[in-house]
């Protein structure tokens, strides 16, 4: 079976529309990379960071919602992923440490001092190192079902095992077919997109909004082996809990009852920082803003709301 680290939290909305008046899309360069943003509403600015490693952006109904609530809603794809392109995509010009870097080039076009930082999943991770590295200009994480702060074998195997016991005898077979290493051979790109359809639906408490999810899983070029390949060398190497220790600002942990991630690593995050607050969503696994949005977005909405009241005021840098 395919280890999934290459399948990491995985979901894709890529091919969702987005259709407002003040949306705002663009391209900026970032070393080797050409970096794809989008920006709606106006307000206090909140990035969003999508999971992985390895998709595009797939925060899109997010991003809309935030933004009819009052913040300035921001979102990327990330290097190597969706729309963002770089050349060479190797070990150069792909890791942790410059996906960091392009946020920050992303905060300075956008002429903000500060913002708060939501990420979903893997996405997680990239909050925790981006607020570690710049807590100045960090009001706030928003850590949605997030990966842990250190890639265990521990976390591997129960997060895997979380998955595959909702799983039927049917989405084993697909998986084990799909994985097949011929199979995969030959058309690697349909191989991972298929057996992650297979297994989306351990992500979910309701299984029907898992089988639902699959449509948005059709978009060529929507997932990045080779980004999410350099990126996990890195990362598996990585221990975030004394930066996540020492960072000061405030931070949420939300996360879906079921989420396969499971309970021990968001209990970790709060551990290390003793002010994090840590929200559970009933009923809802991987994707609580599909399964549970009322809930989703009262935490969200509530908690940006406060740490905003309390943060910094938003200047343009000049």
């Amino acid at each position: 079976m395919k280890s999934l680290s290459a399948l990491l939290f995985a979901c894709l909305g890529a091919g969702q529309v987005m259709a407002a008046a003040d949306l705002v899309e663009g391209d900026l360069p970032s070393g080797a990379a050409s970096l794809h943003y989008w920006v709606q509403g106006s307000g206090a600015p909140v990035v969003m960071l999508s999971g992985g490693p390895g998709f595009a952006s797939y925060l899109h109904p997010v991003m809309a919602e935030l933004a009819k609530s009052g913040h300035q809603a921001i979102m990327l794809d990330q290097r190597g992923t969706g729309r963002s392109k770089v050349t060479p995509m190797d070990a150069t010009t792909i890791n942790a440490d410059l996906l960091v870097e392009d946020l920050e080039v992303l905060r300075k076009h956008l002429g903000l001092a500060h913002w708060s930082v939501l990420g979903h999943s893997w996405g997680g991770m990239l909050a925790m190192r981006y607020g570690i590295a710049h807590p100045d200009r960090t009001d706030a994480l928003l850590l949605v079902g997030s990966g842990p702060m250190a890639w265990t074998q521990e976390f591997q195997r129960y997060f895997s095992d979380n998955i595959h016991s909702r799983l039927l005898p049917s989405d084993l077979d697909s998986e084990a077919y799909w994985n097949d290493p011929e199979r995969r051979k030959a058309d690697p790109e349909r191989a991972n997109l298929e057996s992650l359809r297979a297994i989306l639906p351990g992500y979910f408490y309701n299984r029907k909004d898992g089988l639902a999810f699959h449509d948005g899983l059709s978009a060529p070029g929507a997932k990045s082996d080779a980004m999410s390949r350099y990126t996990m060398k890195q990362v598996a190497k990585q221990d975030l809990t004394e930066g996540m220790q020492a960072f000061g600002q405030p931070v949420l942990l939300l996360m879906g009852r079921q989420d396969p991630v499971g309970e021990t690593t968001q209990y970790r995050i709060r551990d290390a920082n003793r002010g994090a607050q840590l929200v559970f969503i009933e009923k809802s696994g991987h994707f609580p803003w599909i399964e549970q949005p009322v809930a989703f977005y009262g935490a969200v909405n509530g908690f940006l709301d406060g740490s905003v009241a309390n943060a910094r005021k938003h200047e343009q840098v000049k």
